[in-house]
């Protein structure tokens, strides 16, 4: 969990960095490591703006060779605390506004942080070097024997032609 301490709190800014675990997010330890999330708390009355950058190591498979490969990935995210309600005049349907009871010691912004991680992969994962590799386009005889079984379809073939 990422838990920001709020205690004591009471107005300006103030910077926080910290090293997580996969499982801390929920995230498989063997798809990421090496997770640091960087934050920026400021408060103005009863408002908290909270600014945070993930970044980490994920391992991924590459879409072109099917071989694994690692990738860092880093994403940033910004998430407005309000007391709960002033959350519906605030947000216009936005995520990105929470809403949290002024008497609370401490934030909770573990989804939020996963959520920036998850969306920082890219949506074609690409190993180094991948791009450049010749992908095979055609396929079919490769001039050795072909199994026996499938010489009859071959006939048929033949003659409908």
């Amino acid at each position: 969990m990422v838990r920001l301490d709020i205690g004591g709190f009471k107005s300006g800014g103030r910077s926080l960095s910290r090293e997580l675990e996969a499982a801390e997010l929920g995230l498989d330890p063997n798809d990421f490591e090496a997770l640091n999330v960087e934050i920026e708390l400021d408060r103005e009355g009863d408002r908290i703006l909270v600014q945070f950058e993930t970044s980490g190591t994920a391992h991924l498979i590459c879409d072109r060779t099917s071989e694994p490969f690692a990738q860092e990935v880093q994403g940033t995210h910004t998430l407005l605390f309000v007391p709960h309600d002033r959350v519906e005049s605030l947000s216009d349907g936005s995520d990105d506004v929470v809403g949290f009871d002024p008497t609370d010691t401490s934030l909770d912004v573990t989804d939020a942080v996963r959520d920036t991680l998850l969306l920082s992969i890219p949506l074609r994962k690409i190993a180094p070097g991948a791009e450049d590799l010749e992908i095979p386009t055609a396929f079919g005889e490769s001039g050795e024997d072909i199994d026996p079984r499938w010489e009859a379809l071959r006939k048929l073939q033949q003659q409908s032609e």
